[in-house]
């Protein structure tokens, strides 16, 4: 994770996205992922300073060409909404 400096006070952070080839998400269906998925964005915004914006790459291409299941990012911005936060989709 990106920390804040004295020559920049931004904190990058990272919650779990649309990735789930291996680790502790990789046999759940569609609808726990998107659950657990959410649960770690608002663990994340329980424990950290306000957040400025959410970036997230809907087609990750350097990763694989790996897309998250329909309805993932529907559920973040539903949180991220809740909070104020700005969503940001960074793709081409």
């Amino acid at each position: 994770a990106w920390s804040p400096t004295t020559l920049s006070p931004l904190q990058t952070l990272y919650v779990h996205g649309g990735v789930r080839t291996r680790g502790p998400y990789a046999e759940l269906s569609d609808a726990q992922f998107i659950r657990a998925c959410v649960a770690d964005l608002e663990d994340l915004l329980g424990h950290t300073r306000e957040a400025a914006a959410l970036i997230a790459e809907p087609i990750q291409g350097v990763g694989g060409f790996t897309s998250p299941p329909d309805g993932l990012f529907a559920a973040f911005r539903e949180v991220l909404d809740r909070h104020g936060i700005l969503w940001i989709s960074d793709e081409v």
